[in-house]
């Protein structure tokens, strides 16, 4: 065997060359799948929960300019101030719990109310009762909001829980709680 080819070869002695260990393998953050494209217009699509509260009311899906100002005129200008509206946030208690009401079950001296949320002729009715009222009974909604949430197609204290923009806008504002 030629020298040059002697040397390069492991003796008994010695071990063969260990390979460099490779450098670890960075891993990529996984991908996120979730999207709210249906809730929010197109140019928005790629705005974070966080993003989005500070957007205007007309970024949701389906507002117009002309809803958008009947919501501006409410004082809500962001999608935030949709998502925490008190005025939402009682209509869509209020329909919850109606739901569990049993009609003539309430038990004597039970102090149970919403005094505070209802304007007077409305304090002594069912829960199911205020749902079918007029938004103008939840105490604060004058006159100029009435006519702007009817402008808006809201006349019950129903249809003010069940607007799926406010219910979007609320749920933007909850989940955006929790992200990264």
């Amino acid at each position: 065997m030629p020298a040059a080819k002697r040397a390069a070869s492991p003796t008994k002695n010695s071990s063969p060359k260990k390979s460099k260990p490779s450098p670890k393998k960075t891993t990529k953050e996984p991908e996120h799948n979730m999207n709210v494209n249906g809730c929010v217009d197109k140019k928005v699509e790629v705005a974070s929960l966080k993003g989005m509260l500070k957007l205007n009311v007309g970024a949701l899906e389906g507002v117009g300019p002309k809803m958008e100002t009947h919501y501006n005129e409410l004082g809500l200008k962001t999608i935030k101030d949709m998502g925490t509206w008190k005025y939402y946030k009682m209509a869509a208690a209020i329909v919850l719990l109606a739901e569990t009401e049993e009609k003539g079950e309430r038990h004597d001296g039970a102090k149970m109310n919403i005094d505070e949320a209802l304007d007077k002729k409305f304090e002594k009715k069912t829960l199911k009762e205020v749902c079918k009222a007029p938004t103008a009974c939840l105490q604060g909604v004058g006159p100029k909001a009435k006519e702007q949430l009817e402008a808006l197609h809201i006349n019950t204290v129903a249809q003010l829980a069940n607007n799926k923009f406010f219910a979007r806008a609320a749920a933007i504002v909850e989940l955006a709680q929790y992200e990264a």
